[in-house]
């Protein structure tokens, strides 16, 4: 598996295309000065500690930039950030009917990775509950 772009912060913007419009704005209204207020902030250190901010739209980048040192190849350590992203989308997918709550079993929504290669019995009692420790 190739090493991905860690991200320091991940926006989740819905855009449609990186094409700017002569009012300023992508071409769903997404602000560039607001773009642009927020990379002047981080660099003016009114955030602390962010290194990267992408914001993509199917899988299409449309604004990326670094920070304090960070490139894209700069690895970070993101078991926070990847917990509050799968805390949302568990949320989403509760909302959506889609998962029956946070104690339901994950393990048959991974049909194409059954038989387990190191079976367990256990592993069928992961669940999708998160903790921040």
């Amino acid at each position: 598996m190739k090493t991905r772009r860690l991200l320091g912060i991940t926006l989740a913007l819905t855009l449609a295309s990186s094409a700017r419009s002569a009012a300023g704005q992508t071409a769903t209204g997404l602000s560039d000065a607001r773009l642009r207020a927020m990379e002047t902030a981080i660099r003016a250190g009114e955030f602390k500690k962010i290194t990267s901010v992408l914001v993509a739209k199917n899988g299409v980048p449309v604004f990326e930039a670094y920070f304090n040192g960070a490139d894209a190849a700069t690895l970070h350590n993101t078991r926070s950030a990847t917990t509050t992203v799968t805390g949302m989308l568990v949320g989403i997918a509760i909302d959506k009917d889609l998962l029956a709550g946070t104690q339901a079993p994950i393990l048959p929504f991974f049909p194409d990775r059954q038989p387990l290669q190191n079976p367990d019995p256990r592993k069928a009692k992961i669940t999708s509950r998160i903790s921040s420790r």
